[in-house]
């Protein structure tokens, strides 16, 4: 028994040694057009995997340390990038699809020195369904959407996947409720920002959360007061002289205030409803 176990285990460490060997020789593959055009002409890891006699992960890992080196060294020409996306995409997170870093530094890639962030998405978005636990590649799609691609929808759906996976950040219920803010829903942006307010933990959080919800309610009341005074002039043929018309028109069931406890106005001529109250935040 102990013969056998000797010898499993001398297989063992002959393969990672062979595995090793072969790793050191790829990485010494000097930078030229033709080994990045050998990048190109790996086949799908799928295969890849067969042929690995049973150590995808590390042939995983040597094609991916030799793709960094090749992309941080390859120059400048046009066509380096022709084979990004099927090394990433399609070779390595073949050959091991929980191996979450090729995800991320190929999207980077993608953002940063091809410039293409909706194939850096749909990478992000090839690894978020294979590693469905992992809250890293929602946010990072998340933050690319938003920043570079100024998609707050997608990003607050990103965002949104990301709050729903254990141990993701605090910090992403503010993303999701800044970008619904951003993309219009000023409604559900309060309610969010309300709810972080209540739950807050620290001054900072609080003190933003309440900044948030201060301005946010103001822009919620003034959206339905200009409904409102449409179907006051509706009604009267003229716009409303403040919220006390409204309530006598039977439109409103009190009178509305500010969260600084002052009544909002009403511009004479466009029927427009405002704050005398400052925002807190900075209006883009």
């Amino acid at each position: 028994m102990k013969r056998r176990q000797a010898g499993v285990a001398g297989l063992v460490l002959l393969a990672l040694v062979l595995v090793a060997g072969s790793q050191a020789r790829l990485l010494a593959q000097p930078l030229t057009e033709d080994a990045g055009r050998r990048l190109l002409y790996l086949p799908n890891g799928r295969f890849l995997k067969v042929a690995s006699l049973g150590y995808p992960t590390f042939v995983a890992d040597m094609i991916y340390l030799w793709s960094i080196q090749f992309y941080s060294g390859y120059g400048n020409r046009v066509d380096r990038f022709a084979y990004l996306e099927h090394i990433f995409g399609e070779v390595i997170t073949g050959l091991d699809p929980r191996y979450v870093d090729p995800y991320l530094v190929g999207a980077l890639i993608l953002v940063v020195e091809k410039q293409d962030v909706e194939s850096a998405l749909a990478l992000l978005d090839q690894g978020i369904a294979a590693n469905p636990d992992d809250w890293l590649m929602p946010y990072e799609a998340g933050f690319w959407a938003y920043d570079t691609a100024h998609d707050f929808d997608r990003a607050a759906e990103y965002f949104r996947r990301t709050m729903e996976i254990p141990g993701a950040p605090a910090s992403t219920r503010r993303l999701h409720a800044g970008m619904l803010n951003k993309k219009g829903d000023k409604v559900t942006s309060l309610l969010l920002w309300s709810g972080i307010l209540e739950d807050a933990d620290n001054d900072r959080v609080r003190t933003t959360a309440a900044n948030h919800v201060h301005d946010l309610q103001i822009d919620v009341d003034v959206a339905r007061l200009d409904e409102l005074a449409v179907n006051f002039l509706g009604l009267r043929g003229r716009t409303p002289r403040g919220t006390g018309e409204l309530v006598a028109a039977g439109l409103l069931q009190g009178v509305l205030l500010d969260p600084d406890g002052r009544p909002y106005v009403f511009d004479p001529v466009t029927g427009k409803a405002s704050s005398t109250t400052s925002f807190r935040l900075r209006r883009p």
